[in-house]
């Protein structure tokens, strides 16, 4: 299986936009047309081996156990992923700039994604003059 980001994108996005974001019960899988489930377990896993997805703890920092599997949640580094990623614009420069570095890992891809947005919110300070 090959890794996709657009894949990982997608889903977590999907978690984020789902109408209960704060919990998902393991067996819960993002609705991704046309993909198929052992593909998205998959993925699911790197976003949890990224830290994208984390268990889901209880008020005492317990990891819930209900009947059917532990319960996971997006994580700060999700949301922020998200955030950064949501700009289709921004994500496909993520995308160009990766590829050409010859690196499309997660974390560099965020790193990519970050320095895009602070560029933009740069220009947006200096009304687009140099400094």
């Amino acid at each position: 299986m090959d890794r996709d980001m657009d894949l990982l994108r997608e889903m977590l996005g999907s978690y984020i936009e789902a109408e209960d974001s704060n919990c998902y019960a393991h067996n819960e899988l993002p609705l991704v047309p046309d993909v198929d489930r052992d593909i998205i377990l998959a993925h699911r896993q790197l976003l949890f081996d990224a830290g994208y997805l984390v268990p889901f703890t209880d008020t005492y920092g317990q990891c819930t156990r209900p009947g059917n599997g532990f319960k996971y949640s997006v994580s700060n580094l999700g949301y922020d992923f998200h955030e950064l990623t949501q700009d289709t614009t921004v994500w496909e420069k993520t995308k160009e700039l990766a590829g050409k570095a010859g690196s499309s890992t997660l974390e560099v891809m965020f790193e990519i994604a970050k320095a895009l947005v602070k560029d933009k919110l740069e220009t947006m300070l200096t009304g687009g003059k140099a400094q």
